[in-house]
């Protein structure tokens, strides 16, 4: 039932320093990565993994996306 929901999903992993984006392809055996973005942060929109900033991490959340696009994420589903 949810197969199709989350067929192709990009993770998306957020530190104080840094979020990346993701994306791998099932293969025999496990797993391949077919994607990766990562885009770094200014100090103080992340402390001790809570988001503090949430305006001024937008636009940063919005390149990634866009970068990630251009690098082969194919998804608009996250995980």
């Amino acid at each position: 039932m949810f197969e199709n929901l989350f067929s192709k999903p990009f993770g998306l992993h957020m530190t104080d320093s840094q979020v990346i984006a993701t994306q791998v392809r099932a293969q025999s055996g496990g797993f391949a990565l077919t994607a990766l973005c990562r885009k770094e942060l200014p100090a103080g929109l992340i402390q001790n993994g809570r988001i503090v900033d949430q305006k001024g991490l937008v636009p940063h959340l919005v390149q990634l996306l866009k970068d990630a696009k251009a690098k082969g994420v194919s998804s608009n589903k996250c995980i």
